[in-house]
């Protein structure tokens, strides 16, 4: 039976800072990227496409590497895991100080992030789990959700003014320090955990699960350039497959390897007494429904953030200043309901505590569609925030101690892995199906309001009805191409409002789907045992 370490109150403390902090360091290097976009493409003269390329490195690698990250740790040792990722964070930073191009930022600057997020992230959950005992984990794990909500919500601002103020490296500087100082609290406040290595390492299983993880999240990425149902790519699919589109097929070839992986592992674990999953792990309800609420979360969280702010900044012109406090209140509120819901709600079961959140998501869902119309949306949106701030502060203080107990004490260091994937899996799923399926709608309205229309000119048809894909644009940038097209201003004027109530339709389908999602994910709480 696992004896579970005492330390003093202070080791606790600097414990649970350096496990934070390293956390918070790999939230804060994202957030440094994302908004570093127009430094980067004025310094290397790139262009968004380029840098949409960076950005889909970091979750790809992840994808790939993350479950095999969950057995690495048995074998190195956690803290060893962890300083290694702090480490490739570091190179990653001080890369990009010395990037002579945006393809050395793309290749090598984001494969070292993407490297430091699939040995920092289980293992945070692995160290919380050796070393903290089980009925204050909830605690902790709200802790570390709230360091990830505060380096979303402050980094984006004080990068912003760097990059705006100083130099295009003066954020990556700063990351480079919060990593430096992450590795000297990680090296000197971290207790090594003494665990027992598996008898044989996975080397088929880490290729089928990193080949099945990086179709499948590739294809989620990659859906709305390429395809679901129709092939939009450059590519030429033979005849017997293009009846779907290039993505569509990435996604059931990885699906396919994977379940050739799960196959392969229960014959690993027979044979060799180990296995990168455990397979009792399929055989676990309990497990699965934590996993399925952790999935539902992330899909919740990535499709509202990413479909509001295209909302609020294309749909309503909202400036950068305006988006940012609206994302602002929500990442607040997240950080004040993960840190208070274990110590105020520690009497009430995970089970009630997930029902709770999810129905304060299907809450604002609701609200959400309530108070947004095609030009303009009403200050309820701040209110709005706060209940979905709620809502997943709650589901990331819970989610992940639902996990680690339905495994036992045994076999709960090993979940981190497997979380961080269904992590990437989740906002990969909440981007692609619910701003993917968003834009379907908008597309079909726009094409079956405009193609057999003779009200509108024959360009205005044509263009319509040849486009492969409809772009989600501002007013401004419509009026232009129009101007251009040398379009009357009546036909310009019925253009624009049909694109302001597609844009609209655009987003209430994607709210509904959130609504949609967290709905399944109250059901399966429901199913949940009283831990």
């Amino acid at each position: 039976m696992k004896t579970e370490p005492t330390y003093s109150r202070i080791q606790i403390i600097k414990l649970v800072f350096a496990i934070s902090f390293a956390q918070f360091c790999i939230s804060a290097d994202i957030a440094t990227m994302s908004i570093a976009t127009s430094a980067l493409m004025e310094q290397f003269s790139s262009n968004v496409d380029e840098l949409k390329v960076a950005g889909t490195i970091y979750p790809l690698v992840g994808s790939a590497l993350m479950l095999i990250s969950g057995i690495v740790g048995l074998y190195i040792g956690w803290r060893r895991l962890l300083i290694a990722g702090l480490l490739f964070g570091l190179a990653s930073s001080l890369s990009k100080l010395y990037a002579p191009s945006i393809e050395w930022i793309t290749l090598v600057s984001r494969t070292l992030a993407g490297l430091a997020g699939v040995a920092v992230l289980p293992s945070t959950v692995a160290l919380v789990v050796g070393h903290i005992p089980r009925k204050k984990r909830a605690s902790i794990f709200g802790i570390l959700a709230a360091s990830t909500g505060i380096a979303a919500a402050i980094v984006p601002i004080i990068s912003g003014w760097m990059f705006d103020t100083l130099s295009w490296k003066s954020g990556f500087y700063a990351t480079a320090l919060f990593y430096s100082l992450a590795i000297c609290s990680a090296t000197f406040w971290i207790t090594p955990l003494h665990n027992k290595k598996p008898h044989k390492f996975d080397i088929i299983g880490c290729i089928l699960s990193a080949s099945s993880m990086l179709l499948i999240i590739l294809g989620l990425i990659k859906s709305n350039e390429w395809g679901i149902l129709q092939n939009h790519s450059d590519y030429d699919l033979p005849r017997l497959l293009s009846s779907f589109g290039l993505a569509a097929w990435m996604i059931f070839v990885g699906l396919l390897i994977f379940c050739i992986f799960i196959k392969h592992e229960i014959k690993f674990e027979k044979k060799y007494h180990s296995s990168l999953i455990p397979s009792s792990w399929f055989k676990n309800s309990q497990l699965l429904l934590g996993l399925g609420i952790l999935l539902t979360m992330y899909i919740v969280f990535g499709g509202l953030n990413f479909s509001l702010v295209a909302f609020l900044q294309v749909a309503i012109n909202l400036t950068g200043l305006q988006t940012g406090l609206v994302i602002l209140v929500f990442a607040i509120s997240l950080i004040i309901f993960a840190v208070i819901t274990p110590l105020i709600f520690h009497k009430i079961n995970e089970k009630h505590l997930a029902i709770l959140a999810f129905l304060l998501c299907s809450v604002g869902s609701t609200f959400l569609l309530v108070a947004s119309d095609a030009h303009s949306i009403s200050s309820l949106i701040y209110f709005i925030m706060i209940i979905f701030g709620a809502g997943i502060g709650i589901l990331s203080s819970q989610a992940i101690v639902i996990i680690t107990s339905a495994v036992g004490e045994q076999d709960a260091e090993r979940t981190g892995g497997l979380q961080a994937t269904v992590r990437n899996v989740g906002i990969a799923i909440g981007i692609a199906v619910i701003a993917g399926i968003g834009q379907s709608t908008m597309e079909n309205k726009i094409k079956d309001s405009v193609v057999d229309n003779k009200a509108y000119s024959e360009t205005i048809r044509h263009d319509v009805e040849s486009s492969t894909s409809i772009p989600y644009i501002k007013d401004e940038q419509l009026l232009n191409y129009l101007e251009l097209q040398g379009i009357e201003p009546t036909e310009t004027k019925a253009l624009l409002a049909l694109n302001a109530k597609a844009r609209l339709k655009n987003f209430h389908s994607s709210v509904i789907l959130l609504l949609s999602f967290s709905l399944l994910g109250g059901i399966a709480a429901m199913r949940l045992k009283k831990v």
